[in-house]
């Protein structure tokens, strides 16, 4: 059977196919169960699914088989998140985790365990639902990487009940061969840029489950890549020790020459472990990740996410969630912001009934059309150049020359990007055209900003230009990871090199480019 095979069998609530493949009896009837009393409520009366599932006996009580491993019953438990989670306890302390149902009782995850020669479980597979609704897969022993030999395998895959899309069942990127009932530190990934966006978000926050589960607190990362790019996704599902600027650079410290060195090096920054418990709408493609109850942390919609922020202004650039007051109680308006204000609206959401409307702008970018009618245009020469030079003085050293030739080689155009504000990849970079007209409409009414032409104009290009940068380093070190290792000397010299002349470009280019903007010059619409 094929990942793609077993996960549409745990969907359907099948327990022969589960048994067929190993899983243990009693655990393979409680994820039937489990899937089933899911499917059999109406997602909206929630204390009614929480009655049932809370209800149900155990599958020893009820004599469906003993699970392996078990000291006490094999039990669905309340996440803080609303879900629910089949596990047991283990007798030096802690919990199993074998299976977890989200708040409408679809499954979440899935982890098939066996048992070793010495009797103590480990890890056959892991599949837990990633931020686009794909599943993400952790397969130990199955990976082949040159870094590190054993290896697990990290893949994704698309059940035959989902929408159309890319179904990948071979290893996308591999770490260190761990024991999952015992996690002593968080491992590295190999090839992360190859993982479809969200896949890594989904396996860096199983790995905080199973660390919570088995009350490790706190732990730390070995391995060669501290990038900025892992510190932020460790901040979804871990808490890093102190202020986060000062966790940062401690985390961030020589990562460019370590990364290229291989260094398998532990770093001194604690990190405990805080997990989401996400829950997915398949029918509007929405996943949420839960700190709690009825507090959001973040929304994503596909591959776009939109991350919790405060609501004073200016607010921060990009996919956002923050809480605003409507005369229907507190509500959380999930959309985007740009020049420190909401831009988009996509989705409004009531997290303490746990309900979701769509917003006005939901259907955007699937018109293919700019505001004015049209296709996409392309961007002023002053600006492109500007942006690209941006792009190459942030990332990191190593990334600079790569970054450099992707920019100068995809077309650059505004465009109607659906739910961001900067869409790139092997096809071209896509500005948000409706960055013009919001850029105007807060020029022309001081009511909306008290900045003016000038303030705008700066916070425009810094909002546009730090959201290619993200994009742009991101292709980049896909690019770098598909070519043979360089030499680390000379690619760091190069790319110090590279950014030196990026730098002496901007300080030129900037100042004029800020003063077209102020004029409303530049802009699409």
């Amino acid at each position: 059977m094929t990942l793609r095979e077993l996960v549409a069998a745990a969907l359907g609530g099948s327990a022969e196919p589960l048994r067929a493949q190993g899983l243990p009896r009693g655990v393979a009837e409680a994820v039937a169960a489990g899937v089933d009393a899911g499917r059999a409520h109406d997602p909206a009366p929630e204390a009614t699914r929480r009655v049932t599932l809370g209800d149900r006996p155990s599958p020893r009580a009820s004599g469906a088989g003993r699970p392996p491993h078990a000291a006490s019953p094999l039990a669905w438990r309340a996440t803080p998140g609303g879900g629910w989670v089949l596990a047991e306890p283990v007798s030096r302390g802690g919990l199993l985790r074998w299976a977890e149902l989200d708040r409408s009782g679809q499954l979440t995850a899935l982890l098939h365990w066996s048992t070793s020669a010495a009797g103590e479980p480990r890890l056959a597979r892991a599949m837990v639902r990633a931020p686009d609704l794909r599943w993400a897969a952790v397969l130990p022993m199955q990976g082949n990487s040159t870094l590190w030999s054993p290896a697990d395998a990290i893949a994704s895959v698309r059940p035959q009940t989902d929408p159309p899309g890319p179904a990948a069942e071979a290893a996308q990127a591999t770490m260190p061969a761990q024991d999952y009932a015992r996690l002593t530190h968080i491992p590295p990934v190999d090839r992360p840029a190859a993982l479809p966006r969200g896949v890594g978000t989904a396996v860096l926050n199983l790995l905080a489950q199973l660390m919570s589960n088995q009350q490790r607190d706190p732990v730390r990362y070995r391995g060669p890549y501290p990038t900025p790019a892992l510190f932020e996704a460790l901040c979804a599902s871990f808490a890093p020790e102190g202020p986060l600027a000062v966790a940062r650079a401690r985390f961030t410290r020589d990562a460019a020459a370590q990364a290229f060195a291989g260094e398998m090096r532990e770093q001194p920054l604690p990190w405990s472990p805080r997990p989401y418990v996400a829950s997915v709408y398949p029918d509007d493609n929405l996943y949420v990740q839960w700190r709690g109850a009825s507090e959001m942390g973040c929304v994503w919609l596909g591959e776009s996410a939109f991350a919790r922020c405060a609501p004073r202004l200016p607010m921060p650039a990009g996919g956002r969630l923050w809480r605003e007051d409507t005369p229907r109680g507190p509500r959380e308006a999930v959309g985007l912001v740009a020049l420190g204000r909401p831009f988009r609206r996509y989705m409004e959401a009531d997290p303490a009934a746990g309900t979701f409307a769509r917003a006005g702008d939901w259907d955007e970018g699937t018109a293919g059309t700019l505001p004015g009618g049209g296709g996409p245009q392309p961007l002023e020469d002053a600006l492109r150049l500007a942006a690209v030079h941006w792009a190459v003085v942030r990332c990191t050293p190593a990334l600079a020359p790569a970054v450099a030739g992707l920019a100068a080689s995809l077309p650059m155009t505004w465009a109607p990007v659906p739910r961001a504000l900067t869409r790139v990849d092997e096809g071209g970079i896509a500005v948000h055209a409706g960055l013009g007209p919001h850029f105007r409409a807060l020029a022309a009414n001081p009511a909306q900003s008290a900045d003016g032409p000038q303030a705008l104009a700066l916070m425009l290009v810094s909002d546009l230009f730090a959201a290619l940068a993200v994009d742009l380093a991101r292709l980049g070190q896909a690019r770098l990871e598909a070519e043979p290792t360089p030499e680390v000397a000379a690619l760091l010299a190069r790319g110090r090199e590279c950014q030196q002349a990026a730098q002496q470009a901007l300080a030129q280019l900037l100042p004029r480019v800020l003063a077209q903007l102020a004029q409303g010059l530049l802009l699409p619409g």
